[in-house]
């Protein structure tokens, strides 16, 4: 098999030679064969490097890896005196697969040599650390050893955002690369074309490519294969050809089975081979060696590893895990730390059930789930979980948990917290099944999953919010959206409190103002019990800010709905200079309850040229409501002279056959101003509107319109006078 991934290697070269730094990718992506790639080029330009390939070594002290590597006396005076050939060049340590370090011990005396490498070989060597995304995510060790000041930074295709050092990122192979890669392997090119979506994304991992490649030199044509959508499927039928059928396949197990529990006992990826070794299993082990199940490895050959890491986690899952959730726990049991460095083979395992056996799937589901014990409780939680969000594809693989939640069975709102933490963490587009599955959800809401349910629902909703090409994805985005609403409401009747006012808020409120075109009529009536809220003492301003940012979404389906939003924020005006604090633990910052209720306002103001020009009357009946009352109150009632009422300002005249109102304000002296208040730069974009369609002969039928609804809803002299203005 040949991978041409030429850019690749020239960006990480440059990323190696330019300072310290990890690299990152899924377990199969190609680091083990990029950084043996890369040390191979150095040897044959005789530059200084060094290839530790920690999962097939099986050392954990620096006293073994000595006699490993046959040096003598201290390891960093052995790589300091090192030829270097300039002062410009620098030797390259490169420790592959960190995460194959599964014992404490290990992990702390490479953690100890890459630091002491670092600290006191800065100037002549670089270190490179190969590990899985996970396991460098989940390693705030190692991640503080590497900080992004050192070194450049590769470009982004070769970065993730959520690994804070100096890392290389290598990515999965493109559809064109794949492509490439299938014209130097027999009949793989005819697989890859008629495989699914999910079997081609397989393929972009090239261990997944290894594995067919291999399964198709000695069978052409597998039928199987046409329903493979899964790496647990693929690995099945690879595990089948080269391990399980045949007249030795049982011999096969057995040796494997002395294989793998060795190393899970020792914690180590590789093994002595006299303690495995059966004798009169001769045809067993050169059967595995040569089909490259198990590999001879260390400088004597003197110890056995999996040909691949995968291969290992694979083979405890199917050898050393019985399936059933009783010998499950009692597996994990005799080890507390199996969770950990077995994560894999368990997720495997579950994988394997979730396709083989969905009804024991779901039983060990159910079984481990409420697990309290310690050493469970993160497996019990998260992996199971992972591996349904990984794996589902139709709403009905789904239904044993759906059904729990109809039941209102206590557990299943601990399932589908547990679900949709996964959803969110994994960050899987699988929208339209995963809306499916949330709006059968928002039926049964609790609130011990409401607010990640409007988090993942909110997600989904963002993913394809310019680019709806399924209309199903919409629709049940916005039934989410409402029934959360619904259910906001109906919690804020028995009892209000802040975090139920949050949700509300910065979620439920959202969502239905974004999906509000799938179904107006419930949605409007939905949110009008936003306009009232303003009638509680001390109510949650953040419902009203948050429907005021999204009002751009509303006004093209129902504009009567915007403009009484409108007349409903400018009708109220709030005082309390109360304390509120937002912004984030690190950051804290503050404003007031009237600094809040005037950024609503401001939503509004900065919004009306829009509405304005997507519905002029509603726009415009708006404006001039919400600026007779604050001209109102700002300009004319504080002014009133002793014994005069406002009642007796008004004057009347005809105006376009009809009775118009006139009440004196004196703009003529504060609207003169350069520094206007801020809602009269409605009224600025009013007449700016009312100029264009005057300048048009085509839209003076408009124009009218526009002064009919002056002539019945203006009340200040502000209007008349700006109109008079524009007009001259």
């Amino acid at each position: 098999m040949q991978i041409n991934r030429h850019n690749l290697m020239e960006a990480f070269s440059e990323f190696a030679s330019y300072g310290n730094g990890i690299v990152v990718g899924a377990p199969g992506i190609g680091k083990t064969f990029i950084l043996k790639s890369y040390c191979a080029e150095l040897v044959q330009k005789n530059l200084p490097c060094l290839y530790l390939p920690i999962d097939k070594l099986g050392v954990e002290t620096e006293g073994a890896l000595k006699m490993e590597l046959g040096i003598k006396g201290d390891l960093i005076i052995y790589l300091r005196n090192q030829k270097i050939p300039d002062e410009e060049t620098k030797g390259i340590l490169v420790i592959d697969a960190f995460d194959a370090a599964r014992s404490e011990v290990a992990q702390k005396f490479f953690l100890s040599l890459i630091r002491r490498i670092i600290n006191q070989l800065q100037e002549v060597w670089n270190v490179i650390v190969s590990v899985r995304t996970y396991d460098a995510k989940k390693s705030e060790d190692l991640q503080d050893l590497f900080p992004t000041s050192v070194g450049n930074l590769p470009s982004s295709e070769f970065q993730m955002g959520d690994i804070r050092c100096r890392h290389f990122a290598i990515p999965k192979l493109t559809n064109d690369e794949v492509r490439a890669t299938a014209e130097t392997i027999p009949h793989l090119r005819a697989v890859y074309e008629r495989g699914s979506v999910d079997f081609r994304e397989l393929l972009r991992i090239p261990f997944n490519l290894w594995l067919l490649e291999k399964l198709l030199s000695i069978q052409p044509h597998i039928p199987e294969l046409s329903s493979v959508s899964s790496e647990i499927q693929l690995l099945g039928l690879f595990w089948k050809q080269r391990v399980t059928e045949g007249h030795i396949g049982e011999d096969k197990q057995v040796l494997l089975t002395r294989v793998a529990q060795a190393m899970v006992t020792n914690r180590s990826l590789s093994i002595r081979i006299e303690q495995v070794y059966v004798v009169g299993a001769n045809d067993a082990w050169t059967s595995l060696l040569s089909s490259e199940i198990l590999i001879k490895t260390s400088t004597e050959a003197q110890r056995v590893a999996f040909s691949h890491n995968i291969l290992f986690d694979y083979a405890v899952s199917v050898l050393l895990i019985e399936d059933e959730p009783d010998k499950l726990t009692e597996f994990i049991a005799q080890d507390p730390s199996r969770p950990l460095f077995l994560r894999p083979s368990l997720s495997y395992y579950f994988t394997r059930l979730w396709y083989s056996n969905p009804d024991l799937f779901w039983k060990g589901f159910w079984d481990i789930l409420p697990k309290t014990d310690i050493h469970l409780r993160l497996f019990a939680r998260l992996l199971p979980a992972v591996v349904i969000v990984n794996e589902a594809r139709k709403l009905e693989e789904l239904t044993p948990l759906l059904d729990s939640l109809s039941r209102t069975q206590t557990i299943a709102n601990e399932a589908v917290l547990r679900l949709l933490q996964a959803l969110r963490a994994l960050e899987i587009e699988q929208d339209e099944l995963w809306v499916q599955f949330l709006d059968k959800v928002a039926e049964h809401l609790y609130r011990d999953f409401a607010w990640d349910l409007a988090v993942v629902a909110s997600n989904i909703f963002a993913r394809s919010e310019d680019k709806i090409s399924n209309i199903s994805v919409l629709q049940g985005c916005s039934r989410i959206g409402r029934n959360l609403l619904k259910w906001i409401w109906s919690q804020r009747e028995k009892e209000k409190n802040a975090w139920v006012d949050a949700l509300g808020a910065n979620w439920a409120i959202p969502l239905v103002a974004k999906t509000f075109e799938v179904n107006p009529e419930e949605s409007r009536l939905l949110l009008e019990k936003v306009l009232n809220l303003t009638k509680e003492e001390g109510f949650p301003i953040n419902f009203l800010y948050k429907l005021t940012d999204e009002l751009n979404k509303i006004w093209p389906h129902d504009p009567q709905f915007a403009a009484s939003t409108y007349r409903a924020v400018f009708s109220y005006y709030e005082t309390s200079e109360e304390k509120t604090i937002f912004g984030t633990p690190v950051l804290p910052l503050s404003s007031t309850r009237r600094q809040d209720y005037e950024m609503c306002q401001y939503h509004l103001i900065r919004q009306f040229p829009q509405f304005l020009r997507a519905a002029p009357l509603y726009a415009t009946t708006a404006v001039i409501w919400c600026l007779n009352q604050f001209i109102v109150g700002q300009h004319i009632i504080g002014y009133l002279k002793e014994g005069v009422k406002f009642e007796d300002l008004s004057q009347e005249f005809k105006f376009r056959g009809k009775t118009a109102h006139y009440i004196a304000d004196s703009s003529y002296i504060w609207d003169e101003s350069e520094h206007s208040d801020e809602p009269i730069k409605m009224g600025d974009e009013l007449f700016k509107f009312i100029s264009e369609l005057s300048s048009s002969q085509t839209k003076l039928s408009e124009l009218d319109s526009q002064l009919d609804v002056f002539r019945d809803s203006v009340w200040v002299a502000f209007f008349w006078r700006r109109l008079l203005e524009t007009a001259a």
